[in-house]
């Protein structure tokens, strides 16, 4: 690496080579911001490195910093690291039960700044207290991303209502409904969704061939 760059209270370093662009616009106890050119052939991207504090009301000035800087990203924008805060009760395992009012800050960051949970494979916890059987474990390392961040062509996707008549139809869409996907509901819901249109794109087009392309075919040769 030929750069660094650290936090004031040296919580968090970014590392980073000479042939990408880096200019650091925030500098916090709990985060870094930084914008960076000539990844993947995108014009900027901003990354935010997180380090959240243990304490509720510390953990606020970093809510607010990031709905702050929120209202000023116009390009793709990921915030991660350690939160130190959960969203959902399936974040964590062993201990008092879950709390929603101990989230509702964080979860209302997460609103307002327009971001989404992005998911993740792998072990559901990133921490554990390490006391036998009695342990506690949470997640409480995540990315955040906003809608940009997912900006692709539209493709749209068209349900063709003979479908569900093929004995296979409805063991297609289980398959895919049915595979593991780990995030908040609306990302799960999403995700959900594009696989299950995926595995029917695919399914429709082994089974059926090239559906529109028969009926462009047909238009030609009646025309």
């Amino acid at each position: 690496m030929d750069k660094c760059f650290c936090n004031p209270n040296n919580k968090i370093w970014l590392f980073w080579d000479d042939v990408y662009d880096v200019n650091v616009l925030f500098s916090d106890d709990q985060y870094v911001s930084a914008c960076v050119k000539g990844v993947c052939g995108i014009d900027k991207v901003i990354f935010t490195a997180v380090y959240a504090k243990c304490n509720s009301e510390e953990r606020k000035d970093l809510w607010e910093a990031i709905d702050t800087l929120s209202s000023s990203v116009d390009c793709p924008w990921a915030v991660f690291g350690d939160f130190n805060v959960i969203t959902n009760a399936e974040e964590k395992k062993g201990g008092r039960p879950f709390n929603i009012s101990n989230s509702l800050d964080f979860l209302n960051c997460i609103e307002d700044s327009g971001l989404q949970d992005a998911g993740f494979l792998g072990d559901p916890f990133t921490w554990c207290d390490n006391k036998g059987h009695r342990a506690i474990w949470k997640r409480l390392d995540r990315v955040l991303i906003n809608a940009e961040w997912n900006s692709n062509p539209i493709k749209f996707f068209k349900f063709l209502n003979f479908w569900v008549e093929h004995n296979e139809f409805l063991t297609v869409v289980q398959q895919a409904w049915e595979e593991n996907i780990y995030g908040n509901p609306l990302w799960i819901l999403h995700q959900k969704l594009k696989k299950t249109c995926k595995a029917l794109s695919v399914w429709s087009r082994v089974t059926f061939g090239d559906i529109f392309e028969e009926v462009d075919r047909m238009e030609d040769k009646i025309s």
